[in-house]
């Protein structure tokens, strides 16, 4: 899961996860509780690699919460410990404005930060 802890500005959400195919198979994306309304959810998967885009015409307005839920399965015979990386995130305003200037992607202790606002969780940043 990936979680936004202050998402009140926030209309867009553009990022990239990368994962070693030979051990983990993607399964699932799905939008979370937080954009279940009004935000589109597409995704592209190549190996080792999903690309995931969250619009809406409106941003979110609300505290945080689950942003996307992303669900692998453990490659069968496979007993290696592999990382998820979020090589690039990208989140925008209701008018296309690019966020960054106010989001820094910090990696510590298996877990992610934009800024003090977006987290992944770390239970899923390694798999045996």
């Amino acid at each position: 899961e990936m979680c936004i802890r202050d998402s009140s500005s926030i209309a867009g959400v553009n990022l990239v996860l990368t994962f070693n195919p030979s051990v983990l198979q993607l399964t699932d994306v799905r939008k979370a509780a937080l954009t279940s309304g009004s935000f589109t959810l597409d995704h592209s998967n190549l190996p080792g690699v999903l690309s995931v885009t969250l619009s809406a015409a409106e941003p979110l307005g609300s505290p945080g919460g689950d942003l996307i839920l992303v669900d692998f399965s453990i490659v069968s015979g496979v007993e290696e410990i592999t990382r998820i990386g979020l090589p690039y995130v990208k989140l925008s305003g209701q008018y296309g404005e690019n966020l960054k200037w106010s989001n820094s992607v910090t990696k510590a202790g298996g877990q992610v930060t934009i800024s003090g606002t977006t987290c992944v969780n770390a239970p899923w940043h390694s798999y045996k």
